[in-house]
């Protein structure tokens, strides 16, 4: 919020912060992924994840959420083809993270983490940017990549190697 305020070139995408997302992301069905990447570097060490999603799970939705504009910048013109969606991530309030939540309604949220150490000895680290993002995901399963190892999933949108979850609501 108060980088909006210092640096009035954030104001694009002020309502996307709030958690409203443009019409053209309809609701989708169950089973959405969404890749929450902060920075530029995030996106860009996103890029072959992503891409490995769309080719394994054609069917399923994926959404990637930046923080900086250089970061939707290079997404937009590098992962555009490959996502059905790139937003400004929401203020890290539960009214706009919430919103965006019953918009798209992933079955899992990635976190990137690769600007702070928010995971050690394979659990998320109190205090962290990354641990009130993932408090503020209620009810959605967060898979948080581990440090060296190749992220898989399965048919349903659930990582099943190469990461921790800090819930499980199950199956639906």
């Amino acid at each position: 919020m108060w980088r909006v305020l210092r640096d009035r070139r954030y104001l694009h995408g002020l309502a996307e912060r709030a958690g409203f997302l443009r019409p053209l992301y309809k609701r989708t069905v169950s089973g959405a992924i969404w890749l929450h990447a902060v920075s530029l570097g995030e996106v860009l060490s996103s890029a072959a994840l992503i891409r490995r999603l769309r080719a394994e799970y054609p069917g399923s939705a994926l959404f990637v959420s930046c923080g900086t504009n250089a970061g939707r910048q290079v997404a937009e013109e590098k992962l555009s083809d490959a996502v059905d969606g790139i937003f400004y991530l929401p203020f890290d309030y539960c009214f706009a993270v919430r919103r965006v939540l019953r918009h798209i309604r992933p079955a899992s949220v990635i976190p990137s983490h690769a600007n702070e150490q928010a995971t050690m000895n394979g659990k998320l680290v109190d205090g962290t940017k990354t641990a009130r993002f993932v408090n503020l995901v209620r009810d959605t399963d967060v898979f948080l990549p581990l440090s060296g190892t190749v992220m898989e999933f399965n048919g349903r949108g659930r990582c099943v190697v190469g990461c921790t979850t800090t819930r499980q609501r199950g199956d639906r």
